[in-house]
């Protein structure tokens, strides 16, 4: 809901224009609202995270954001919280409908219907703002049948501390999983970063104080990893797969977007429109 709030906003307050917002959890806040891993719909939001983008960058242009700290990067319960103020200063609650799963979302006529549990509405125009972050992307890992590895997604990570003194494996380096490896050295006995490259921003290998090895392209035995580059890794008690996700529009007609090769498709320049930014 963080981007629908935006969009929301956009088209009463500057357009004057009279939105309707589905949510299917029960507050506002979108990927910045935390929730437990048995929770469905709960978005990728572990305890120690904090934006890789300045604050200001992410403001709305009509509603700067204050920090109770003088890092630019801040923690996520600082987004949620100004994603509440926002919404307070503009009233923009008033259009948001709070746990309404849209089963569906089907065209009518020069216009669209949407179906939710509460029944069948219709609009002249729908804005999907469902966000990337539901649907993981699994690696392929051949010999897991046979492996007592516990393997897990970033999005079901919360804390390090149910990893204490184990021997982790994180797959994949891009911003979830160094950091994620990062916080796990206080508590689990080992961690090593796998992947196929690795951000550029970090120090060299002998300076950084996780070991960084090639991507995992197997599982062999009950607890050994097959590198990339056949190195063999033993004794892995867990991996974490900090592999990305998918987008998922299982609402929309089939064949209406395709998402095939990890990207939003066909878009031409006829579904572009120009507009104010902030």
């Amino acid at each position: 809901l963080s981007r629908g709030l935006g969009d929301v906003y956009k088209r009463q307050v500057r357009e004057g224009l009279v939105p309707v917002v589905f949510e299917r959890r029960e507050a506002l806040g979108g990927v910045w609202h935390p929730g437990p891993p048995t929770d469905p719909f709960a978005p990728p939001m572990y305890d120690g995270l904090r934006t890789n983008l300045p604050a200001e960058v992410m403001a709305f242009r009509d509603h700067p954001f204050t920090s109770s700290t003088t890092s630019p990067f801040v923690r996520h319960t600082e987004v949620r919280a100004y994603l509440d103020g926002f919404a307070r200063a503009f009233d923009l609650s008033r259009y948001l409908r709070l746990g309404s799963n849209v089963h569906a979302v089907r065209q009518h006529g020069s216009g669209w219907e949407v179906e939710t549990p509460a029944g069948r509405e219709r609009f002249d125009a729908v804005a999907v703002c469902n966000g990337h972050y539901a649907a993981p992307r699994w690696p392929e890992l051949p010999g897991r049948s046979h492996s007592r590895i516990r393997i897990s997604h970033s999005r079901s990570y919360r804390a390090p501390t149910a990893f204490e003194a184990q021997r982790v494996a994180v797959l994949g380096a891009k911003a979830s999983g160094v950091d994620i490896a990062l916080e796990l050295r206080a508590h689990a006995a080992s961690v090593v970063l796998c992947g196929r490259d690795f951000p550029s921003r970090l120090p060299p290998s002998e300076e950084w104080p996780v070991a960084r090895h090639p991507a995992i392209t197997a599982l062999a035995g009950q607890n050994n990893l097959v590198l990339a580059d056949g190195t063999v890794l033993e004794n892995i008690d867990s991996i974490v797969c900090c592999t990305g996700y998918r987008y998922a529009f299982e609402f929309l007609p089939a064949g209406l977007v395709d998402t095939h090769d990890g990207s939003v498709g066909p878009v031409s320049y006829t579904h572009l429109r120009a507009h104010e930014t902030g």
